[in-house]
């Protein structure tokens, strides 16, 4: 028979552009060579460029007359160059974390298998397979208040978003180590790190508030979400080197080691911070700025309705003092960010300078320069009120002090020993006090109106 006709074509490519694939940047300045030989296309590139990323090798074939091309590649690019090839390519569907917002620098080598289809009705998946090393890169990442640098190592890809690496750098200032690792609905990025508080307020976006100094080592996980999820941010910490100011049992000496952490979710439109410290847990929505929040002590923090704009706290403690949370002039220990609310908070010895009440029930509010706290026990229900500079209002329905050990006179006109001693008197602020019922051990003492000046 007549034996068929086959033409093959072998030329030069120089400085050349090739549009291989429909959303795809260019490549451009190509030097290599093109050989035509039936239904496949092979290219040998020697070097080329496409979205500033710098091809150095590759071999290329279009398989079926042009239905897909698939071949290898090695490639040398800066990363803010690798951060726009993703954006500008369909890679941006799988990568969508990767935002304009992203910013890099230093190098990426670069060794990739590719299959890019051509025509969708006869070609395989897109399907990318990359070896790379990173050196001296810096990534910032604003979404997650991150700036990584110094990232040095080397990881595998492929698609969907299948990362993995290992990676040195410095986070913070201070060296970290971070794995990539991943799963069919996450990609995770483990860092162990070391920080300081000013580090924690800046990825909260929150003034610096409660009394914290030092540094600490700490282990983190950045899940970004791939499938519907909701991407967070974990650290976890035994907080050894943070020195705590806090009143009473929730200070913290900077040796000791006291297990906390710390979850901030990234929603679409705010953030939402829950943390741990020792028995105590909160939670804070954080938009534009901290809108809400609530601490729990002893117990999960309570849930507040969308519209409350402030910290709700409650719980159970064993021991309030109360000049160490609110001085005399009414300011308080805890610069919270918003108003508070105290809603049934128990305490087992509530201490006003010399005067112990067990059992009490507390409540309160701050509203601007207002605070108000209210008691309810065995031995005292009232209100206390501070505003600014004015005096102090108390106003007590009762109020039942321990009988003193003293032995007391019982002739008319015998001198009676103080329950409370006189420098307490001294060191109280000015003050508006009603008490409608006064009993000292099992005797009544009447009704008391006074100012202390």
């Amino acid at each position: 028979g007549e034996l068929g006709r086959r033409i093959e074509l072998l030329g030069d490519i120089v400085d050349g552009q090739v549009e291989y694939a429909p959303g795809w940047p260019l490549v451009a300045d190509v030097q290599g060579r093109v050989h035509v030989a039936g239904a496949d296309t092979r290219v040998e590139v020697q070097r080329a460029v496409s979205q500033q990323v710098q091809i150095g090798e590759a071999a290329m074939v279009l398989r079926d007359n042009s239905a897909y091309v698939e071949g290898e590649l090695r490639a040398t690019a800066d990363a803010g160059a690798a951060l726009e090839f993703v954006r500008a390519s369909p890679l941006r569907e799988n990568l969508s974390f990767v935002t304009p917002a992203w910013q890099g620098s230093g190098r990426l080598h670069i060794q990739a298998g590719l299959t890019i289809p051509i025509r969708t009705d006869a070609a395989p998946a897109l399907a990318v397979e990359l070896d790379f090393d990173s050196e001296n890169v810096a990534l910032a990442m604003p979404e997650y208040r991150m700036v990584v640098r110094q990232l040095d190592g080397s990881g595998t890809f492929s698609l969907p978003h299948n990362l993995d690496g290992e990676f040195s750098a410095s986070l913070f200032g201070q060296p970290a180590d971070i794995l990539a690792h991943y799963n069919d609905d996450w990609l995770f990025f483990d860092i162990d790190g070391r920080a300081t508080p000013a580090d924690v307020y800046r990825i909260l976006e929150t003034d610096d508030r409660v009394p914290i100094e030092g540094a600490f080592d700490f282990d983190s996980i950045l899940a970004i979400a791939m499938r519907g999820g909701i991407t967070n941010l974990f650290v976890e910490s035994d907080l050894r080197g943070l020195r705590i100011d806090l009143p009473g049992d929730f200070a913290k000496a900077a040796e000791a080691a006291e297990p906390g952490d710390i979850n901030l979710q990234f929603l679409a439109d705010y953030q939402s911070v829950s943390w741990r410290y020792r028995d105590v847990r909160g939670w804070l929505h954080h938009g534009d700025g901290i809108e809400r929040g609530a601490v729990g002590v002893g117990i999960p923090p309570p849930m507040t309705a969308q519209t409350e704009r402030a910290i709700v706290i409650a719980g159970r403690m064993p021991r309030v003092v109360l000049s160490d949370w609110v001085s005399t002039d009414g300011e308080s220990a805890v610069a919270l960010p918003l108003d508070w609310i105290i809603q049934g908070l128990k305490v087992d010895q509530f201490a006003i300078d010399e005067v112990n009440l067990a059992d009490v029930l507390l409540t309160g509010e701050q509203s601007g320069d207002a605070i108000n706290f209210g008691f309810e026990g065995p031995t005292v229900r009232g209100r206390v009120a501070l505003q600014g500079t004015a005096p102090v209002t108390i106003a007590l329905d009762y109020l039942a002090l321990p009988s003193t050990d003293e032995v007391i006179e019982t002739h008319i006109g015998a001198p009676q020993p103080d329950p409370i001693s006189v420098a307490v008197g001294r060191s109280l602020p000015a003050a508006r006090v009603s008490i409608d019922e006064l009993k000292i051990g099992t005797d009544p003492f009447g009704s008391w109106r006074f100012n202390i000046e």
